[in-house]
């Protein structure tokens, strides 16, 4: 891949070497990010980010978090003020990781080590489940706006009008969907609103691993283990589906977190209980623990099918997508919730069991479907 640099800025990218006028051109070397990171890097010598957030830990947040900090780290300087943990840590911090608050509590001791770090922005990676005392959290929008900063803000509940008042004292607001973004106008969020779309992997071609499974026919999903996940949809369309495919198989990541362990442990025991109920123990197995994406990938490359079943009135963006998509795995998203919603037209989106064997079905018994359905997908991640 080629590029035309214009001011530190990609103007346009090219599979072949091509000039631009009155641009920089790299006309014989292979652009990179890092090249290009570090040319834009130079220019902007000094620029220093604070980044308020959870920080490699067992959670999606976090997860998002490092991505965004490993494309801002090659242009910027950036320093993580991160959430204290006795545990679970993922891997040691390196310098640049300050862990300095704790969760739902007073924010005093982060501000005091980003007035040290003096930044010239501060971005906050906010979920509701962070910061959930409203007086601890404008307190700190309050400490924090000598600096210009931003909420990267992964929730917005529409019905929920005492979070959304204290989401309109925030200076700039950077959303997930259009949804989340109209919502908070709707309430009279009048601070710049900010719709940016999650990230995705490019697509990846990989080899399917030898089948140890030993089924032909494999659905997967994963997450943290929550009600709203839905999981029972997959549970009652896998019934419906045994009649035809007697070997079927649903396995079911249930990540854990260690704050909402009853709450996982609960919904975990409802799961179990429903596959044996059913007499679907043979069909579906459901493992809870914390999962990588090193393993989940080669379960995502045997698989068929991914299929996220969610229903919820929060509004925001599905960041667990990115990974089957990666690895052109077909998806089916859910129909009853809006966290899909940038995949409009583009995943299937049922929201009944019977709607669900379906789509499931089709993507079982016909090879075009699957080769269209992945083909549009691909065209969507290039094009977003």
């Amino acid at each position: 891949m080629f590029a035309a640099i214009k001011n530190g800025i990609v103007q346009c990218v090219c599979d072949k070497p091509f000039t631009m006028e009155d641009a920089d051109v790299f006309e014989s070397q292979e652009i990179t990010n890092k090249n290009i990171g570090q040319r834009y890097k130079e220019k902007n010598n000094g620029l220093k980010v604070a980044f308020v957030t959870n920080w490699n830990v067992p959670c999606g947040i976090s997860t998002f978090a490092s991505y965004l900090v490993d494309e801002l780290s090659k242009y910027v300087e950036v320093k993580i003020f991160a959430e204290k943990h006795n545990n679970n840590l993922l891997e040691l911090d390196d310098k640049s990781v300050i862990r300095c608050w704790k969760r739902n509590n007073k924010m005093d001791g982060c501000v005091e080590e980003i007035r040290k770090y003096n930044p010239n922005i501060i971005f906050t990676n906010f979920e509701w489940g962070l910061i959930n005392n409203g007086s601890h959290l404008l307190k700190y929008i309050q400490d924090i706006s000598a600096y210009p900063n931003v909420f990267i803000t992964h929730s917005v509940w529409p019905e929920h009008h005492d979070k959304n008042m204290i989401l309109a004292t925030m200076d700039n607001i950077i959303v997930h969907s259009e949804s989340a973004k109209q919502a908070l106008i709707d309430d009279g969020v009048n601070c710049p609103i900010y719709y940016i779309p999650h990230g995705r992997f490019l697509p990846e071609t990989h080899a399917k691993p030898w089948n140890i499974l030993k089924r032909q026919q494999k659905i997967i999903t994963y997450g943290f283990l929550f009600d709203y996940k839905k999981i029972e949809t997959i549970i009652d369309a896998i019934e419906i589906l045994k009649a035809k495919y007697p070997e079927i198989l649903f396995i079911c990541f249930a990540s854990h977190s260690g704050y909402f362990n009853n709450i996982h442990a609960n919904c975990y025991q409802k799961l179990l209980q429903r596959v044996n109920d059913k007499k679907l123990q043979d069909n579906i197995v459901i493992l809870s623990g914390f999962f990588s994406n090193k393993t989940l990938k080669y379960y995502l490359l045997s698989s068929n099918i991914c299929v996220f079943s969610h229903e919820a009135e929060v509004l925001g963006a599905s960041g667990s997508v990115s990974l089957p998509l990666k690895y052109q795995v077909p998806v089916i998203a859910s129909g009853r919730t809006k966290q899909f919603e940038d995949f409009n037209n583009i995943l299937p989106q049922p929201s009944t069991p019977e709607e669900l064997a379906i789509e499931i079905d089709r993507f079982l018994s016909d090879k075009e479907y699957i080769k269209n359905q992945i083909e549009k997908q691909n065209l969507r991640i290039i094009e977003n």
